[in-house]
């Protein structure tokens, strides 16, 4: 028998309940043919608060290799409901315990988000001493998500620097890195942008990485938009397209902080992405970048509220900052944009980080009680 603790169920109308206890009786049973939908109305409990993404499970499962499989058995059972393995957390009590207790927990809605600006060069163990003393002091500001900026790794003398130093996919110093960084500190790390394989063998694919608090790749985003311009008025012109392959994924992954859309640089520029992930359920954006001086000074700010205020989202804008080997001048001025528009907090040049507490209680009383988003009569379709 399953035992439910301060759980009401009438109808269509459910409580939230504190926690579940389910015997090893009862579990042994979907094991006998029945599934576990039939044995109890638990799955549509899960379904009705899972929707929350400030919600966690906590299973407490007895000690025991028996014990363990057990829990990894119901785990399995709760992603395959739609809780995600960020939002369950295992943990064993003594071998003697009969039982599995679920307990639901409230995180705060509240987070603090770094971002990183740098000034990269050629060199990558140089690029990644530096970025790792920046992550470090934005997780001694209490950091628990991190945002690097696009080609952080590498500014190359020339574009096609970042073809030679490509990695493939799970493999590479620059993926380690990332790693290494998210496990030893325990925060979710946005990678920037990675230089990863191509099928044009002379070309890169410039991969925006999520790493979760243990370590694990969770997201990849391909860049989409390709910066291939003439810059009006200057003799200055970019084409990316010479050296990158673009993406054509969207990306929209939970996290424990909401739901987050990756995005990079240029990408910046067409709001229809944008549209697409927030029919995703996006909450939060991050978007890695290295927008030129020029074109900065004209359009960074005003896009990037732009993106927050249509949207009605958070944006972590992480840029380079500075004069570069190459001869470049990225732009800089760093960014994190509350979900009115708001500019929380913001650094011109230089390498250094930029951090604001990100509510998300606030965006959701934002798009409640300002809905301009349940009055879109236009769809687009990417």
């Amino acid at each position: 028998m399953v035992f439910f603790t301060a759980l009401l169920i009438s109808a269509n109308l459910i409580a939230e309940p504190a926690a579940w206890t389910l015997s090893a009786d009862s579990w042994a049973r979907p094991r006998d043919g029945q599934s576990v939908s039939q044995m109890t109305p638990l799955p549509e409990v899960i379904k009705h608060w899972s929707k929350d993404t400030t919600q966690r499970l906590v299973i407490h499962y007895p000690g025991g290799e028996d014990g363990q499989l057990w829990a990894h058995e119901l785990s399995s059972w709760l992603v395959a409901l739609g809780v995600p393995q960020n939002r369950q957390e295992l943990v064993a009590g003594s071998q003697q315990a009969d039982r599995i207790e679920i307990e639901l927990s409230r995180e705060t809605s509240v987070t603090t988000v770094a971002c990183i600006q740098m000034a990269s060069g050629p060199n990558v163990g140089v690029n990644l001493f530096e970025a790792e003393r920046l992550i470090g002091m934005a997780v001694e500001k209490g950091a628990k998500l991190v945002v690097l900026p696009e080609n952080f790794a590498i500014m190359g003398k020339d574009q096609s620097d970042k073809v030679v130093v490509r990695e493939a996919p799970g493999a590479g110093q620059i993926q380690d890195f990332l790693a290494q960084q998210a496990s030893k500190h325990s925060i979710w790390l946005v990678g920037g942008t990675v230089p990863l394989v191509a099928h044009d063998d002379h070309k890169i694919r410039a991969a925006c990485l999520l790493f979760d608090d243990q370590g694990r790749q969770v997201a990849r985003y391909d860049k989409i938009h390709l910066f291939d311009v003439s810059v009006v008025d200057s003799d200055e012109s970019h084409t990316e397209s010479d050296t990158i392959e673009p993406g054509d994924q969207v990306v929209v992954v939970e996290t424990p902080f909401g739901k987050l859309g990756l995005a990079v640089c240029y990408d910046l520029r067409f709001p229809e992405l944008f549209r697409t992930m927030l029919d995703q359920g996006m909450e939060l954006l991050a978007l890695p970048s290295a927008f030129t001086a020029i074109t900065g000074k004209a359009h960074w700010e005003p896009l990037v509220r732009a993106r927050a205020i249509e949207n009605l989202c958070y944006v972590f804008a992480a840029g380079q900052g500075g004069y570069h080997v190459n001869g470049r001048a990225t732009y800089g001025h760093s960014m994190i944009v509350g979900p009115w528009g708001q500019v929380m907090n913001e650094l011109a040049n230089g390498s250094g980080l930029v951090c604001a507490e990100v509510d998300l209680d606030r965006l959701h009383n934002i798009r409640r009680t300002f809905p301009c988003l349940d009055h879109r009569n236009i769809t687009c379709h990417v």
